[in-house]
């Protein structure tokens, strides 16, 4: 099937501005997760615990990334970024890819890819360090997709061994288990009676994985954990989460981030955005009674479903935005008047969607410079490397939104950004501890001083001060 005028133009403005997305990427620096997750650069000798399963999770992947990433002293994060951005561009080119094995027109099949590209559903994950794991799950779950749809004879095995790929790089991977034979059976690539029985063998491989899962050692030693304590009313909230972050397109960051508000950006940002969307609701009633329209929202859910069940984050609205790309495809009228309509109005949502991207873009730079300067701060007044350090945190009860607008002390890693910055030479003991002004800092400090610390180093909002013993 060749591919239209419009979309060699569409995919040629991709290839063309990478370069610039890249270079805008690379300039984040680490904040919060990324001080702590095993895509930080390790360099602990017991290579093995971080490939098996390591406390709720198994990701191998990430586990074996960090050991890459700190074979160069500056990879990080750099390479992250990169390969963040690659799964995210190959995501894209495998969305276009299934539309064309769906029978979507041209339009539909660059509408399904450019919604992927730069939907605000992405920012969690492409604008991240950590988030290799929910690249590449949905990477490699497209991949199988992809595989299944092809109907040939070694489609099954392959399609299962994707799968299990993607669910070996994050756990919600296993869900293209399920979305794959209901893809096909909806746009009658298989039939049900093939649906059903590729369903059993699904689940024969989810038993092989659980078992495996629970037989392999695991030498992380489990805390509560935040994921599994979610309240009803958490859930209500992470429905709620989704649907915004996944279906609308505005300034995000002036509703989740009170100090950050920007009544004129919001509100410009959506009014570019409506006119596509009232469209689509528009064409999706008229196609109210075809299977497909409600099976790839079904879709979508399942793709999420994990994180709707634990806990709900911008990250976590990537695993739902190619089912949901597909949907805005199909939905793309094939000609005529409201076609070119549509056009217009997909190409308004663009625009609003890069100046919601942009601005996420620069309060997640800005996050990851506090932490920076913060860093540079700390060893400028440490007069003399430490080998034991404290770090104490002062909690004011900032608000913060996500990666973008973190919190200084999370910015700062609770002092690990001095470790990086060092090269990991010192401090060779980081110990924090998170207080309120009321608790007094700086008795605190004087108390772990005489604990033998060599140093305390006091976090209260974007200020540093260094005590020695």
């Amino acid at each position: 099937m060749p591919t239209s005028r419009q979309e060699r133009i569409a995919f040629a403005l991709m290839l063309l501005t990478a370069p610039a997305v890249v270079y805008t990427l690379t300039l984040l620096r680490p904040t919060f997760d990324d001080w702590t997750y095993t895509t930080y650069p390790n360099t602990d000798p017991d290579f093995w615990k971080y490939l098996l399963p390591y406390g709720d999770y198994w990701r191998p992947f990430d586990g074996a990334f960090g050991y890459v990433v700190a074979m160069g002293d500056r990879w990080f994060p750099t390479l992250n970024h990169l390969c963040v951005y690659l799964g995210h561009a190959l995501a894209t080119l495998w969305v276009w890819l299934i539309a064309r094995r769906l029978d979507f027109h041209p339009a539909a099949r660059l509408t399904a890819a450019t919604i992927h590209y730069v939907s605000p559903a992405i920012l969690g994950t492409l604008l991240s360090i950590d988030s290799l794991n929910q690249t590449y799950a949905s990477c490699w779950g497209l991949a199988a997709l992809w595989v299944y749809l092809s109907g040939k004879r070694h489609a099954i095995p392959s399609w299962l061994l994707l799968c299990a790929t993607a669910t070996l790089c994050k756990e919600n991977g296993a869900m293209w288990l399920f979305i794959s034979p209901w893809v096909g059976w909806l746009f009658n690539k298989v039939s049900g009676r093939q649906a059903c029985r590729h369903l059993a063998w699904a689940m024969g491989l989810l038993i092989v994985y659980g078992t495996l899962r629970l037989a392999l050692p695991n030498s992380y030693e489990k805390e509560e954990n935040a994921y599994f304590n979610i309240s009803l009313a958490g859930r209500l909230s992470n429905v709620a989460k989704y649907v915004l972050l996944s279906y609308t397109s505005f300034d995000f960051v002036s509703v989740f981030h009170r100090p950050s508000r920007n009544v004129p950006y919001l509100l410009l940002t959506f009014t570019l955005s409506a006119p596509y969307f009232a469209l689509n609701l528009l064409n999706a009633y008229r196609r109210r009674c075809d299977r497909r329209l409600w099976g790839l929202l079904a879709a979508s859910l399942v793709a999420v479903a994990p994180h709707l069940l634990t806990l709900f984050s911008t990250m976590h609205a990537y695993a739902g935005l190619a089912p949901l790309a597909l949907l805005a495809g199909w939905l793309m009228p094939k000609e005529g008047n409201i076609r070119r309509t549509a056009l217009g109005a997909l190409i308004l949502y663009v625009v609003s969607a890069i100046a919601v991207g942009a601005r996420h873009w620069e309060k997640a730079y800005q996050s990851g410079m506090d932490g920076y300067q913060m860093a540079l701060e700390t060893i400028r007044q440490t007069h003399k490397p430490t080998h034991r350090v404290h770090c104490i945190c002062v909690d004011h009860g900032e608000h913060k939104y996500s990666s973008f607008c973190v919190i200084p002390y999370d910015s700062y890693g609770w002092g690990n950004a001095v470790v990086w910055q060092t090269g990991g030479k010192w401090p060779q003991e980081l110990h924090a501890t998170i207080t309120t002004p009321d608790n007094n800092p700086q008795q605190m400090a004087q108390e772990k001083l005489r604990e033998g610390y060599d140093h305390v180093w006091i976090v209260d909002g974007k200020n540093i001060q260094v005590i020695e013993r």
